[in-house]
């Protein structure tokens, strides 16, 4: 199991070096980092983009990973916005794609 780092909200290219010092042997690549803002009305979500409250919100293809305890989301990285924010993902992306950093 790769390191896990617990990073604050610097710019995000900051995270990502910050990430890659702290778990140097964790590859990134093909992650998106979690983003987004609380915005109920919110549509067409990209990947790792939240808050959703439902599929309907995410693109066309995506889900809306429900969280309780800030669970691994496939295809993303990062802490997000906190540990009960949901975030669409791509569901024909295994949960092994997931990264805990």
């Amino acid at each position: 199991n790769p390191p896990v780092a617990f990073v604050h909200f610097p710019p995000a290219g900051a995270v990502v070096a910050n990430l890659t010092s702290l778990a140097p042997n964790y590859d990134l690549s093909g992650l998106v980092e979690l983003s987004g803002g609380n915005d109920g009305s919110a549509t067409d979500l990209a990947a790792c983009t939240g808050e959703c409250d439902s599929d309907a919100q995410c693109a066309a293809g995506l889900r809306c990973f429900q969280r309780s305890n800030g669970e691994t989301i496939p295809g993303c990285f990062g802490p997000g916005g906190g540990r009960n924010w949901d975030y669409c993902y791509d569901p024909c992306i295994p949960q092994e794609h997931a990264s805990s950093v």
